[in-house]
């Protein structure tokens, strides 16, 4: 049986803006649209989009008076093949669309597709002697390691609502995926950013700290790029952030490999991209445990 639900709630940003995000999770998949969440950030002002770009994504907040806090960052499928997810709202719970080129996909046709893909590679080592499908011919190929078929498949992973000091571990791996990451200090909508705070017994310490640097800081507004990086640069390293991570299935489960055995916030994240990708190629019982380097 494949479970399904959707997500479509209507949150209101600091200045009253009506904001929609939808999340669809499918069979422990979590799929994001982009198209929607652009669209949700519209209109509003640069010191606001940060926020309400990572509530549109559906990252969790504290609540109030905290909820200007990450209580939870967010790990989900944007793309695959370099096109965007998204759906309409009377779509079927299990389906998802290629943004302006399908109708309804079912997530099982995308799994196939993958595994399609990945058979495909693997036929030109023996020119496939047994007549074996596609995707059997990808299983085979990964039951005897060799997961180098699966660069033959790509997919954009939002994270979202994690803190800028483990995006630098991200950042490292670009030689693997492409980055596309929010500018660091240099934009207005790092002139007041939300922090991501997983100890909810620190939100009093972090709440009068963000008040302390408000109230020292010089106004953002009129600043050049260069003092919005000077005045930008004073907020702390847990400041959330939003990043895509582009490649091929195989890189993405190098990347989520190396970040295993690092810090906490890390590895979680990367536990979370592996399992997306390995749900997402549905790899044999065989080698569908911890991903590792080649």
């Amino acid at each position: 049986m494949i479970y399904t639900s959707v997500t479509c709630l209507y949150v209101t940003s600091s200045k009253g803006k009506t904001m929609e995000y939808a999340v669809r999770k499918v069979d422990g998949l979590s799929f994001v649209s982009l198209p929607a969440a652009a669209a949700a950030v519209a209109g509003l002002p640069p010191g606001e989009r940060l926020n309400g770009l990572l509530r549109a994504c559906g990252v969790r907040f504290h609540a109030s008076p905290y909820d200007r806090f990450v209580a939870a960052p967010v790990v989900a499928l944007a793309g695959i093949g370099g096109l965007l997810f998204d759906w309409e709202p009377d779509d079927p719970a299990d389906t998802v669309r290629l943004h302006e080129l399908t109708g309804p996909l079912p997530v099982e046709s995308l799994r196939r597709a993958v595994r399609n893909a990945g058979g495909a590679s693997a036929f030109f080592t023996y020119l496939n002697p047994r007549d074996r499908s596609l995707a059997e011919l990808g299983d085979t190929a990964l039951r005897l390691g060799h997961r180098s078929v699966l660069h033959a498949a790509a997919a954009t992973v939002l994270i979202a609502g994690h803190t800028s000091a483990v995006e630098h571990e991200l950042a490292t791996q670009r030689d693997l995926v492409h980055l596309s990451r929010l500018t660091v200090n240099r934009t207005m909508a790092q002139s007041d950013p939300p922090l991501r705070i997983a100890d909810a017994e620190l939100l009093p310490a972090a709440d009068e700290i963000m008040r302390m640097i408000r109230q020292r800081l010089p106004a953002a507004g009129g600043a050049s790029l260069d003092e919005l990086e000077c005045r930008n640069a004073l907020f702390p390293a847990a400041k959330a952030s939003v990043v895509l991570l582009s490649g091929t299935m195989r890189n993405l489960m190098k990347v989520a490999a190396s970040g295993v055995a690092k810090e906490a916030e890390l590895g979680g994240l990367a536990s979370r991209l592996s399992a997306h990708i390995t749900a997402l190629c549905r790899l044999p019982d065989e080698v569908s445990g911890p991903p590792t380097a080649p």
